[in-house]
């Protein structure tokens, strides 16, 4: 509640550019991003209500001008909680010099409070983003912005795997031959391993700094467990490095990115959307996987027990395969979550894969405390790769880059954490 003035105490003069914007109801244009419509920003505010507006707590990141959060108070007979989360301080303090109405600041239902870090949106209740107090969130709050745009964005990726896309179940159903032939993958877990320690291999760019001491370290004499991501197993086969476990999970995966000529004695795990030539030329014992997605579970042979986690990216399921198999150490290598060196892949002509270094205007903090150009998908891979790790206190993660993304919850690799 604002009778709690200190929240502005210690902020500084602002030096954002604000221009104000004539129109029925004067706005204003902070660093050129238009905080509220000059033209009716109480029926903008309404258009937001029907999702909020029967919930008894509402988490609100950002305020624009104050419209919605006026209107919510006076219209919801539901509303016991409005939590309110200031993205930027030296923002609100523009944003209380122009709201026309402040009045709901003081109502007991409001709680007011700056933003931290590791602040998450919140599972109880309903939540509501202000883009315009998105775009200016604080740098130290990258973490946060990064989960609030994959929160507005859920519904677009989820389209990708609808579980009725034609493509999609093509794949489900030429693959039914060998997903009812091949062990599920449940028969790998709980791996009785000689090492305690998995190497998870991702493809990015950092994989080619660090692929010298990955061939050293699993020519030792304690072999650490190698599973790679489809796309870094040409980069592996190439150093000469030992692969034990491939991971594929994507329908755009071909067999120039994934080399099926030498997979002798080298493991698959892969889920029904891979293409079937692709598993049909692999050499190595498959393994089928599935994950709790509506798609897999249209397959006639889903099987709950052989599922992985997946959080959009092939590195996540590759992780929570070593997790499953019992292993209590996992180091990752070339698991960038961003573009160090301006290159999207490591051994592969940069943008091959996918990719676009120079047009996302995205970035992540990496390993170093130096800004790293990602995207929005990279930095939502990262953040479920976190709440992942998050999740098993009982395993030592290592981050082997470089110069990738820093990765809450893992320690720098060294020659002694195998």
């Amino acid at each position: 509640m604002l009778h709690n003035h200190s929240l502005l105490n210690d902020v500084s003069d602002s030096d954002l550019k604000v221009i104000p914007i004539a129109g029925t109801h004067p706005s204003i244009a902070i660093e050129g991003i238009r905080m509220a419509s000059a033209y009716d920003p109480w029926r903008e505010a309404q258009l937001a209500l029907p999702r909020l507006v029967n919930h008894a707590s509402v988490h609100l990141f950002g305020i624009g001008l104050g419209h919605l959060p006026h209107v919510l108070l006076n219209t919801s007979k539901q509303l016991q909680h409005l939590y309110v989360y200031i993205l930027n301080l030296k923002v609100f303090k523009i944003q209380l010099e122009h709201m026309p109405f402040k009045e709901w600041l003081n109502d007991p239902r409001v709680h007011l409070q700056v933003a931290k870090p590791d602040d998450k949106p919140s599972n109880s209740g309903v939540t509501h983003t202000a883009l315009p107090d998105l775009q200016l969130i604080s740098p130290q709050l990258w973490r946060l912005r990064d989960r609030l745009h994959a929160l507005l964005n859920e519904n677009f990726i989820n389209s990708a795997f609808r579980s009725e896309d034609p493509v999609l179940q093509n794949h489900l159903k030429a693959n039914e031959p060998l997903l009812q032939q091949d062990p599920g993958v449940k028969a790998l877990f709980n791996h009785s391993a000689v090492t305690r320690h998995a190497c998870v291999i991702g493809s990015g760019p950092s994989l080619e700094q660090s692929i010298e001491q990955l061939q050293i370290l699993t020519d030792g004499t304690v072999q650490p467990w190698v599973i790679a991501a489809d796309t870094a197993f040409a980069a592996l086969l190439h150093a000469g490095v030992k692969v034990d476990c491939v991971v594929s999970i994507e329908k755009k995966i071909n067999t120039r990115w994934l080399p099926t000529q030498h997979s002798d004695n080298i493991h698959l795990v892969y889920t029904p959307v891979v293409p079937k030539d692709v598993l049909l030329a692999w050499k190595g014992q498959r393994y089928a996987s599935f994950t709790q997605t509506a798609l897999h579970q249209t397959s006639v042979f889903f099987d709950p027990s052989s599922c992985l986690f997946c959080g959009g990216s092939v590195i996540h399921t590759a992780t929570d395969l070593a997790l499953k198999m019992g292993f209590k150490e996992i180091s990752l290598w070339g698991v960038d979550f961003g573009y160090p060196g301006g290159k999207t892949h490591s051994f592969w002509p940069s943008g091959e894969l996918g990719g676009h270094p120079k047009r996302s205007g995205h970035w992540v903090m990496d390993v170093n405390g130096d800004k790293l150009a990602s995207s929005p998908n990279f930095a939502s891979y990262l953040s479920e790769m976190e709440d992942h790790i998050a999740r098993h206190p009982q395993t030592q993660f290592f981050n082997a880059s470089q110069s990738g993304a820093e990765i809450l919850g893992t320690q720098p690799f060294s020659e002694y954490s195998v």
